[in-house]
């Protein structure tokens, strides 16, 4: 009924203008098809011919009209609103500003008029971009205030107001009030819109984001899915919102970990926009930033680079050079190149980014600070530590004096100075910063946040520098415990691959540790050496796998409290990433986690077993008299600084006693050698078969080397022990231990029973495996130089099916061209396969055995082709060939 009666009386107020003049209806008319031709262009970036039109408008308002008119008031708001679109808020601030005084002034309207409130509502989302909370909040109160008295509460002016309020409140981390918000704009666009109008589905859209920004991507997921479906119904595939909806649902896939589906999403979202809007559109750089970070997260930085400087050149053509978003381009391209350690090229772009913002923003904002820390990482960097010094003081200054000393990115500009003065050896000021920074992370942030743990790590390496071990030792010690919890919390709720990234990151601090646990073993440290292995080794992504197997045969129920635990502990994440005083209900939150953990423990036995975290007690007490477990373990070298060197040892532990105990092995390099120093199949050869040993002076040097860089060093404690199981770690992952000959006539094998294990951590907690339907395919006893005529005879028998399958078969296929030299062959592999062969068949599992020359890759190839089921068991008794390692995460097995 309001907005029934809203009509007549701007018809009135019109009808009164003409009274009042002739001319002033036809004025009105065309300054509003001028205002309108403005904002169509200011739509499609044509800012110069949006301008135009406007200023046209503005000559003939104020010719015909004058200042306190609604037209004239109207060409303001305009102004204001195309200086918006085009991101200059300064200009658009002054113009809202001055359409607010006319509007406020016009006889018969004033401040109770709905385009009064527009003005309003306007500013305060200026406010909100520039972040001025205190500003922006009364505004929107004011305005909606209007709103709901001039129009009523189911007004489309109203529900924006609610809208902007929601976005100030999510944008200063009040979730609760902005969830609220968003969910009655949510109902009245519902009511008085439908389901199916673009509004509700940008509401949609905006509840969602509040949800994945909480943390919750189970709420989240299915309102992004409508929004977009509602979307692709009502504006079709071509639409730039279509195109939003599909960069959103792509954020969250990324949030997520799930890569692959971000990925396609967000190309797809990018051709729309390049389509509908040409490449050069503002809107666009947003997508390619989006695209360019996911290819930065998988470190696929040849794929990142361009799309970080297309969105650049978008900028810089739309906004200038002297734009802050334009800066932020030039800071995500430095940041690339100094990850890749490119400081040549980050440099220069750091520093335009510097000067852009120094004249934009002034020397006293919080993002001129920032790009001055990171200009000072490149100069660290770099070892010019004189100009990394200036820059971080200059950063230190400004925190201090925006935030004071109590702040989190202040105590971050405190540890960077303090590790540039432990480079330098002035370790008294170092001493001094790094433990205010930890002192005030522990106080702002408390002992369970990632900064915490870096102040702990950064003053045992700074007191490692100065020489005094047992200051250094209890904060490693503590650092470790911090490590473990913030791995563990993370696995909670990542992906697999984002718990690899993860974990990437904790790889240096592991690896200090571990030098300084095998250059200083005490009790304690070998303790935590041992458990530290077992939680490293794979266990997360072993139990993160344990589960994603439970649940694909779970009930709806169980899988969905399981997304409900991630969601929580999602949730309390975000909220341990906060100042301890900016947290909000914690308490509640962790209660919710809880309730669901019971549930699962009851419903999913696999859940309950993944949460427990094997301790060296654990494997000690699964182990008999006559057992030993042994974990090799390697890892970067590192002194007071880092070395080129990679270092093994061995962790032992054996039932009796009161802890493990852990012996210095050999360098990575020393192995290398012995393991690719001529030729893979000769070097085979001659760790493995007795016929090619060459002695010297009765000792075969290069077999006794093996043995005595890898076992020697431990053997003596293996007294009475027969059985050894024994996890391997980098290149002992090449070889089988139990073939290296201890002597003349024996080898390992004959002196222990040894089992081979990915971690002793099995001896606690072993994955069951449900076989079905089970068959067996052995290879032993091959002969490696089969003639031609035994070639041709080994294939004649192969399924043409399976040969069809896999392309012609020739005596010259190249698949195994990159071996070297000869391979012997393994006589005892033959009786091995025999004596499996009669097992299994005793068994009653099918079983096929190949041997001699009818063992062939050709014949491996041909397995599971043709449509036949792929063997459950695969045996293969032979020689090992390794290409070079790829990148791994060194250290984590």
């Amino acid at each position: 009924m309001k907005i029934i009666l809203f009509v007549p009386v701007f018809i009135l107020h019109s009808l009164f203008l003409s009274a009042q003049n002739p001319d002033s209806l036809s004025t009105v008319q065309r300054v509003d098809s001028l205002i309108k031709d403005s904002r169509a262009f200011a739509s499609k970036g044509n800012f110069e011919n949006a301008f135009e039109d406007n200023a046209a408008a503005e000559k003939l308002a104020l010719d015909k009209l004058g200042r306190i008119s609604a037209a004239y008031g109207s060409c303001c708001f305009n102004r204001g609103r195309v200086n918006y679109f085009k991101n200059d808020f300064v200009e658009a601030e002054k113009w809202y500003l001055e359409s607010i005084d006319i509007r406020s002034q016009i006889p018969g309207r004033g401040k109770e008029h709905p385009d009064y409130a527009t003005s309003l509502n306007s500013l305060a989302s200026i406010y909100r971009q520039k972040g001025d909370f205190a500003r922006a909040e009364p505004l929107y109160l004011e305005a909606r205030d209007i709103r709901a008295k001039a129009l009523g509460k189911e007004h489309a002016d109203y529900s924006a107001s609610l809208m902007g309020l929601a976005m100030l409140y999510e944008d200063f981390g009040d979730f609760e009030r902005a969830e609220s918000l968003y969910i009655e704009t949510k109902n009245i666009r519902a009511k008085t819109l439908g389901k199916e109008h673009p509004d509700y589905a940008n509401n949609l859209n905006n509840l969602a984001i509040l949800y994945r920004r909480k943390g919750d991507y189970a709420k989240a997921e299915p309102l992004l899915i409508e929004a977009r479906d509602i979307r692709l119904k009502t504006l079709g595939k071509d639409h730039v919102d279509y195109a939003g909806s599909l960069n959103n649902l792509a954020s969250l896939y990324m949030n997520k970990g799930d890569y692959n589906r971000a990925e396609s999403l967000y190309l797809e979202a990018k051709e729309i926009k390049f389509r509908a809007l040409g490449k050069d559109h503002l809107d666009n750089a947003n997508t390619l930033n989006n695209l360019a970070l996911l290819y930065t997260y998988k470190q696929d930085y040849a794929r990142a680079e361009p799309l970080y400087i297309e969105a650049k050149d978008i900028r810089e053509k739309a906004l200038g050079k002297e734009h802050p978003d334009y800066a932020a381009s030039l800071t995500n391209l430095a940041i690339l190149y100094s990850d890749q350690g490119n400081y040549a090229k980050a440099e220069p772009l750091q520093l335009e980014a510097k000067f852009i913002l120094a004249k934009v923003l002034g020397k006293d904002h919080t993002d001129y600070a920032l790009c001055v820390n990171n200009l000072g990482l490149i100069y660290a960097g770099k070892g010019d530590f004189v100009l990394a010094e200036q820059l971080y003081i200059e950063a230190k200054d400004i925190r201090e004096k925006v935030f004071g000393k109590d702040n989190t990115d202040y105590a971050k500009t405190l540890s960077n100075l303090g590790l540039l003065y432990m480079e330098n050896r002035n370790y008294e000021k170092a001493e001094a910063l790094n433990l205010e920074a930890k002192a005030i992370w522990e106080k702002v942030l408390g002992k369970d946040h990632p900064n915490y743990a870096l102040g702990l790590n950064n003053l045992g390496l700074l007191y490692l520098n100065m020489g005094s071990y047992e200051k250094s030792r209890p904060y490693y010690l503590e650092a470790v415990q911090a490590n473990w919890r913030l791995i563990q919390k993370s696995a909670d709720y990542s992906s697999e691959i984002q718990q690899n990234a993860y974990m990437l990151g904790f790889k240096e601090t592991f690896d200090r540790f571990l030098s300084f646990s095998v250059t200083n073993p005490d009790a304690e440290l070998v303790r935590t050496t041992y458990d530290n292995t077992l939680f490293f080794n794979g266990f997360l992504l072993e139990n993160s796998r344990i589960l994603l197997r439970a649940l694909d045969s779970a009930d709806s129920l169980s899988r969905a409290t399981y997304e409900n635990w991630q969601g929580a502990r999602r949730r309390l994440a975000k909220q341990y990433a906060l100042p301890i005083a900016e947290r909000k209900n914690i308490v509640e939150v962790e209660a919710e986690a809880e309730g669901y953990e019971k549930i699962l423990v009851k419903r999913l036995p696999a859940f309950g077993q993944t949460r427990k975290i094997p301790k060296w007690q654990d494997v000690r007490e699964r182990l008999k008299p006559e057992e030993a477990a042994v974990e090799f373990i390697h890892f970067r070298n590192y002194t007071s600084k880092k070395t080129d060197s990679i270092f093994y040892a061995a962790l032992l532990l054996r039932p009796n006693w009161e802890e493990p105990k852990i012996f210095p092995l050999f360098e990575e390099k020393q192995l290398d050698s012995l393991l690719h120093g001529n030729g893979i199949a000769s070097i085979s050869n001659n760790l493995y078969s007795m016929r090619s040993v060459k002695p010297l002076a009765g000792r075969n040097i290069l077999l006794e080397s093996l043995y005595t860089l890898i076992w020697k060093p431990f053997e003596k404690e293996l007294d009475g022990v027969q059985t050894v199981y024994f996890s391997p770690s980098g290149l002992l992952n090449q070889l089988n231990l139990g073939a290296i000959p201890t002597g003349k006539d024996h080898v390992l094998a004959d002196r222990f029973r040894l089992i081979q294990l990915g971690s002793t951590r099995q001896l606690v907690v072993s994955a069951s495996v449900k076989i079905e339907n089970s068959n067996a395919f052995l290879f032993g006893g091959i002969q490696y130089e089969a003639d031609s005529t035994a070639f041709v005879n080994s294939i004649a028998s192969i399924d043409s099916v399976s040969i069809a399958s896999r392309g012609e078969l020739n005596f010259f296929y190249t698949d195994s061209t990159l071996r070297v030299g000869t391979w012997g062959s393994l006589p005892f592999t033959d009786r091995e396969v025999g004596n499996l062969e009669r097992i299994l068949k005793t068994s009653g599992m099918p079983t096929q055995t190949r041997r001699g020359s009818a063992a062939t890759e050709e014949s491996f190839k041909t397995i599971g082709a043709g449509g036949k089921p792929s063997p459950r068991i695969l045996h293969l008794a032979t020689h090992g060939f390794f290409f070079p390692d790829p990148q791994t995460l060194e250290g984590f097995k």
